[in-house]
């Protein structure tokens, strides 16, 4: 059986660094929501076969969230941290829709509105049939300092880094065993990968781009705005 390609975005943020009322998902961003940017490259892709939204218990956007596509198969719970909030999502997938845990589910940030569908095509291409996924990253072009207490103590050598980015593929079973034995170990981790490599398993790499930010503080969302208008207008 050919595996599936399902997309999940945890969207049960709050956005305290952003400091936006709504949330920044659901904050206006040259004329759309930044949920609906963010969605938009997984509506629109032919090989998503279908998506989960992440929100807050009780959020009062979950109906308009339904409303945006109908590639939107379900409303998941979100949890006290972002590893939560995707394990109840890959969980419900598996209860409520016809995934299975060979299938692929790919992870993308719902404050990252400038993801393409070229962009989410060349990254599910690239990774093709990779025993556990991948990561898109982005290289590190400045010089990379160590500090301490606003002293600089040397010069971290950046040809080994990347800024890790989302969207970020796994086999959906993997994934959600991954998260788990963290959970189980008390482990937090900061991104899926992180998971799935404390599990002895080791992602693939696939280059990114700079534009492909993700929305933390109100520089971001200036240039993000800037950029949107830019893309629309050609």
């Amino acid at each position: 059986m050919t595996a599936k390609y399902w997309g999940f975005i945890p969207a049960a943020g709050v956005g305290e660094r952003m400091g936006t009322k709504p949330p920044k998902q659901f904050a206006n961003l040259a004329g759309r929501s930044v949920l609906e940017w963010s969605i938009n490259p997984f509506v629109k892709h032919p090989k998503i076969e279908g998506i989960v939204i992440g929100l807050q218990q009780d959020d009062e956007y979950v109906e308009w969230v339904k409303s945006l596509s109908e590639k939107i198969v379900r409303i998941s719970t979100g949890g006290a941290s972002r590893a939560e909030t995707v394990m109840n999502g890959l969980e419900t997938l598996l209860k409520y829709t016809t995934a299975t845990e060979e299938d692929w589910i790919i992870v993308h940030d719902a404050s990252r509105p400038m993801l393409t569908i070229n962009d989410l095509d060349y990254f599910i291409t690239a990774i093709g049939n990779h025993e556990c996924g991948g990561v898109m990253c982005q290289p590190i072009h400045d010089t990379v300092k160590s500090s301490k207490e606003g002293k600089i103590f040397g010069t971290v050598p950046r040809e080994k880094l990347f800024l890790a980015q989302t969207p970020q593929m796994f086999r959906l079973g993997l994934l959600l065993e991954s998260l788990q034995s963290c959970r189980a170990a008390d482990f937090a981790v900061t991104d899926d990968s992180q998971a799935v490599e404390r599990n002895g398993h080791i992602p693939m790499q696939v280059p990114g781009n700079s534009s492909n930010f993700k929305l933390t503080i109100p520089d971001d969302w200036s240039l993000a705005d800037v950029l949107l208008k830019m893309r629309a207008g050609s």
